[in-house]
Parts: structure tokens; sequence; C-alpha cells
């Protein structure tokens, strides 16, 4: 996992980082198949590919909603700034859950985050973007 110039300078020195599981052999492992699996299904490209349908979403849901302010994204990676207060935002988070959507719900930027799986439909986005434009609309009216 390392170049071998650095792999050298401690063959005789001491690496004293105090992490207790640092390069456990099975985190290794495990992170080395998850790199492989995202080469060779190309997660990556497809969650570029993916990008411009993640974005639109997020901008109908701008557009429709006066207290949705702004919205911005990469890749499968996107946010709504929304004008909403924390008890709002509880109440988002219960309209949400009763449509079995999971974000991340940051109270203190008074944004919600959404991550989707780079292994997502493009239905099933679509399918999940206007879950949470209907409870983000039942929130705030």
């Amino acid at each position: 996992l390392v170049h071998e110039r650095i792999s050298a300078h401690f063959e005789d020195r001491v690496l004293a980082a105090g992490l207790t599981h640092y390069a456990h052999p099975l985190g290794v492992a495990a992170a080395l198949e998850a790199v492989r699996i995202y080469d060779e299904e190309r997660l990556p490209q497809r969650a570029a590919s993916m990008a411009p349908q993640l974005a639109s979403g997020l901008e109908s849901i701008v557009d429709a909603q006066p207290r949705a302010l702004r919205h911005r994204a990469i890749g499968l990676f996107g946010a709504v700034d929304l004008e909403l207060d924390r008890p709002g935002f509880g109440h988002l988070a219960e309209a949400l859950e009763r449509r079995r959507v999971y974000v991340h719900l940051n109270a203190g930027n008074a944004t919600l985050i959404v991550s989707p799986p780079l292994i997502i439909s493009e239905d099933e986005l679509a399918d999940g973007m206007n879950r949470v434009a209907d409870a983000i609309d039942e929130v705030c009216g």
C-alpha cells in the first residue's frame, strides 16, 4: 500500500503513530477488495455519469420549494440548504423516515445531504429524489 522507499525507511525505524489498529491486515484486505470492486465495476465513472441526474433532482427541489435555498453536487454527492430551524429538521427526519429515505441532516448548517450508493439505478435515484422532495414539501408547506 505504500511506496517501497517509504517502506524501506521504516525497516529499522519505529512508526510511532499510536494507532492501535493501524494497517491491520484484515482492514487492509477489505480496503484492497473495495478498491478492486470500485475499479472492476467502474463505480467512479458511474457516479460521474449519473451526476447530472442527481443535480437535476436537487435543482427541481430548489425550483419547487421556496424554503429550499440552493443546491450543489459533485458526482453522487449533493446537498440542499433549507430554511428550517432545528425542530423543523426533526420533522423532516421523521418525514424522510416514513418514506424510508436515509440522508444526512445537518441542522446546524441547515443542510440536507444526499449520498446514494454508487450502484443505484437511474429509476431508484429518481424515486429517492421524489421521496426527498415530498418530505421537504410536507414539512415546509
